[in-house]
């Protein structure tokens, strides 16, 4: 007879003893992996009732079912707005025809040279965090859609870039304008100078002009006018003479003045030499 403890022994031994794809872990994962041997697994070694068995089994055909019957990728067309240039982050809505209409695509299916595909429902959409021009196609079974190809700007930056250039050239015309006034203003005040300038130096030889005409004229009355006898006078005599060694004179002492000016001066007229 064998006691309750030999037999716990065994049922113990019996645990230790099984082989990795007896164990539950293993056989789920076979399952998924790859369903034939994990079926196989499930209904020999796993403990679970029949009905879960059952149902785990039928599911398993039915996607397989659905899998080989489901039918191929024939053709994907793609249809989207390319003659609008977009800006960065904007969603650009892509179209697909697809042959058969129930194939379904994946995201990963779409090929892009740049930004993402985001796919929400049945709608397809492309954006892009960068400035460019960008591929899309899609793929999948061998079979390739069109390209569709999309330009993408930096809007913003663009304004920007245009805004500073305009305010750049608008400065520039400012500062040529300014320095322009300047310049006229400079040319003006030389223009001024010069011409009064000019205007002194024809002043000055009008007055050079007229200094020499008035000695020249001086010069020419005094020539015309008729020269005034000159007298000497002794230094006691009473007498104006006509030379200065006039009887007992002294030419040394002697000394001369206009006639007019001997006569009104109180000297009579030398009855010897005049």
């Amino acid at each position: 007879m064998i006691s309750g403890k030999n037999m716990y022994s065994r049922n113990s031994d019996n645990r230790k003893a099984k082989k990795w794809y007896e164990k539950t872990v293993w056989i789920i994962i076979l399952l998924i992996l790859f369903f034939p041997v994990g079926l196989y697994l499930m209904w020999r070694y796993t403990n679970w009732k029949k009905p879960a068995k059952v149902i785990i089994s039928v599911f398993i055909a039915f996607v397989v079912y659905s899998a080989v019957t489901a039918p191929g990728l024939e053709s994907v067309k793609l249809q989207a707005d390319t003659a609008t240039v977009y800006d960065i982050n904007e969603q650009i809505k892509i179209d697909k025809n697809i042959t058969p209409e129930s194939y379904s695509l994946s995201e990963t299916a779409f090929k892009t040279t740049g930004g993402k595909i985001k796919i929400s429902g049945n709608k397809i959409f492309f954006m892009s965090d960068e400035p460019g021009i960008f591929e899309v196609y899609a793929e999948s079974s061998g079979v390739k859609s069109n390209t569709v190809a999309f330009k993408i700007e930096d809007k913003a930056a663009i304004a920007k870039e245009k805004s500073d250039k305009e305010a750049a050239k608008a400065k520039k015309k400012e500062e040529e304008a300014a320095q322009k006034a300047e310049e006229e203003r400079l040319a003006a005040e030389a223009q001024k100078k010069a011409e009064e300038e000019r205007i002194a130096t024809e002043a000055a030889a009008q007055a050079e002009q007229e200094r020499i005409a008035a000695e020249q004229a001086q010069q020419q009355a005094e020539f015309q006018q008729p020269q005034e006898n000159m007298v000497w006078i002794s230094a006691t005599g009473s007498k104006y003479h006509s030379y200065s060694s006039c009887g007992n004179m002294n030419p040394d002492n002697a000394y001369q003045m206009s006639q007019s000016e001997a006569e009104a001066s109180g000297y009579g007229r030398c009855k010897k030499c005049h």
